[in-house]
């Protein structure tokens, strides 16, 4: 009873009400107050997505038992499965429904913190697809390529990357 007296006067948070709160509870209630922002419609449909994505994985949870570890394993799960362009949005998301937990004292503190997104790495049969040959000429085709441009009578202009 006293460890849950000084939790609370730590954080500031009744762990007895954030144990009834799911996830998807406190997503719409960042969303409610997210739409009186005055974000653009497109905006608040992609928030929409990201969220729909986001409940896939933890609807349901107790927000008091997604932890920074649960959390990470989400985006862990979610990186085979997503482009990391996306998977930062999506994490972006949550971060913003994570925050808004925190300021309103419903969460000790923000899981979506300090969040490693993977990186895919390309399997050897993806870099072989990869066709970086065509974007690059080796040195005897760019000499014969200048060589013939020389004596041309449109001047052609050439730019190195």
């Amino acid at each position: 009873m006293l460890d849950e007296i000084d939790k609370q006067s730590n954080t500031g948070v009744d762990h007895k009400i954030t144990k009834k709160i799911t996830f998807n509870e406190l997503a719409m209630k960042w969303l409610d107050m997210y739409k009186l922002t005055g974000k653009k419609d497109n905006t608040i449909e992609t928030r929409l997505i990201q969220l729909g994505i986001l409940n896939k994985q933890m609807a349901k949870i107790p927000i008091d038992k997604i932890t920074h570890l649960y959390y990470q394993n989400i985006i862990n799960g979610m990186s085979n499965k997503y482009e990391r362009n996306s998977l930062l949005a999506i994490h972006s998301c949550a971060g913003l429904i994570f925050k808004f937990g925190v300021k309103y004292k419903l969460m000790a503190e923000n899981p979506a913190k300090d969040i490693v997104i993977p990186k895919k790495v390309k399997t050897v049969e993806e870099l072989q697809k990869d066709s970086t040959e065509k974007k690059y000429r080796e040195r005897e085709e760019l000499e014969t390529f200048l060589e013939a441009t020389k004596n041309s009578v449109l001047k052609i202009s050439v730019t190195f990357s």
